[in-house]
């Protein structure tokens, strides 16, 4: 069975080939059939609606939830219907057991960085809510405001122990119940560096405070007796701008080699863009009547005169080259070889080769050979062609498909979101 879907797969897309369709368009129909795909099925798994009738609340404390429902049966014609959803909703009883659990376990969640309630020097934890108690809001009221916020933070420096309370209201729906918490807050044991780090705060918040009509803030030059200097805090920017520097002149130095590289790849392009050219005019002249040599001379004049003063391509320079080589006595047998050698492709290394055996063994096969390679030469460059048009094709496949899925996510967040 497996062997007969994929055959038929293959004689599918061989039909679509065949039919104009490239690899690009089948990428894109199959892309699209698979996001397609995963639509629905995201669709079908988050959805709202169960059975057809039973639409799912949201959780404790989500709020209300607003749904878009079509209609069949109320007419001829279906309906659009917009309904809102409550969240779900504790029993009473859920609700007693809720408060009795959150209320043994708040004691911990409250101390903090504190060792307990008993043995209070930082400042306790009062949270909104607890993870695992959805739905039920907390609300703090401290006993004494002068040595507790609101938001659990130590108003005073402590001296001896001292007894403080917090009321505590929790909330569920409709049902409150209220709690209430002792307190016990101890002096706050500090190590030396932190006591000398708050005697440091205190002393620049005593001097912002004495003279905030001064232009300046004069910082204190000594702690309890120790001498202290500042600096401004550690700046990135300088590294980052040194290491920004460096990669740039990284870059500036590997720049020249990669423009080599470059004009060397449009030379070469170039190259085998006018190799067919080259050829067909070897053929043309020489079944004139031209000798190689003649022939030659004739090729670089035409070249010459279609570049005119504009850019020498880099064929007609070799041209010139060669015909300059044979004018000052260099014979054929090393001017041809030369000229492939310093084109550096396979196909002119090829055609000197050719030439040398026409040039030896005289015009019997010449024309032969040179007319199969034209037909080689146009074939290749056809060839190439296509190629380059399917490397465009695949080099614009990255972006067309960020875009897809771009499009794809934002249809599919809804449902997505659903599933969360």
């Amino acid at each position: 069975m497996r062997q007969r879907i994929r055959s038929l797969g293959k004689a599918i897309i061989k039909r679509l080939v065949s039919s104009g369709i490239g690899r690009a368009q089948i990428l894109c129909l199959l892309a699209g059939s698979f996001l397609s795909a995963a639509y629905i099925f995201a669709g079908a798994q988050g959805s709202f609606l169960r059975d057809g009738r039973y639409i799912l609340r949201g959780s404790y404390g989500e709020g209300e939830e607003e749904y878009e429902l079509k209609v069949s049966g109320l007419g001829d014609e279906e309906e659009m219907i917009s309904l809102t959803v409550s969240e779900r909703k504790y029993t009473d009883q859920e609700l007693q057991v809720l408060f009795s659990e959150l209320a043994e376990q708040l004691p911990v969640i409250m101390a903090g960085d504190n060792k307990d309630l008993d043995n209070v020097d930082r400042d306790l934890y009062l949270p909104d809510s607890v993870d695992g108690f959805e739905g039920i809001r907390l609300s703090w009221y401290p006993e004494d405001l002068d040595l507790i916020s609101y938001k659990g933070e130590l108003k005073a420096e402590i001296t001896g122990p001292e007894e403080t309370g917090l009321s505590l209201v929790m909330k569920g729906g409709d049902i409150s119940e209220e709690y209430f918490y002792r307190i016990r807050l101890i002096p706050a044991v500090y190590t030396e560096d932190e006591q000398l780090r708050r005697e440091l705060i205190s002393s620049i918040e005593k001097a912002d405070k004495r003279n905030r009509e001064g232009e300046f803030l004069e910082l204190p030059t000594e702690v309890s007796g120790r001498k202290v200097s500042y600096s401004p805090a550690g700046d990135m920017t300088p590294m980052l701008i040194m290491t920004l520097s460096i990669t740039a002149a990284l870059l500036l130095w590997l720049r020249p080699a990669e423009e080599e590289r470059k004009k060397q790849r449009e030379r070469k392009e170039s190259l085998r863009r006018d190799y067919p050219e080259l050829v067909t005019r070897l053929l043309l002249y020489t079944g004139a009547g031209l000798t190689i040599k003649n022939a030659w001379i004739s090729i670089c004049g035409d070249m010459e005169e279609i570049d005119g003063d504009g850019l020498t391509r880099p064929l007609t320079g070799e041209l010139r080259r060669t015909v300059n080589d044979m004018e000052k006595g260099v014979p054929e047998s090393r001017a041809f070889p030369e000229f492939g050698r310093r084109c550096g492709l396979r196909c002119y290394q090829r055609l000197a080769a050719i030439l040398e055996q026409g040039r030896k063994n005289g015009d019997r096969n010449l024309r032969e050979r040179l007319r199969f390679e034209m037909d080689e030469a146009y074939e290749e460059r056809k060839n190439r062609a296509l190629r380059t048009g399917q490397e465009a094709s695949t080099r614009l496949m990255l972006p067309l498909f960020i875009s897809f899925a771009a499009i794809m996510l934002i249809v599919m967040a809804p449902s997505l979101i659903s599933l969360m």
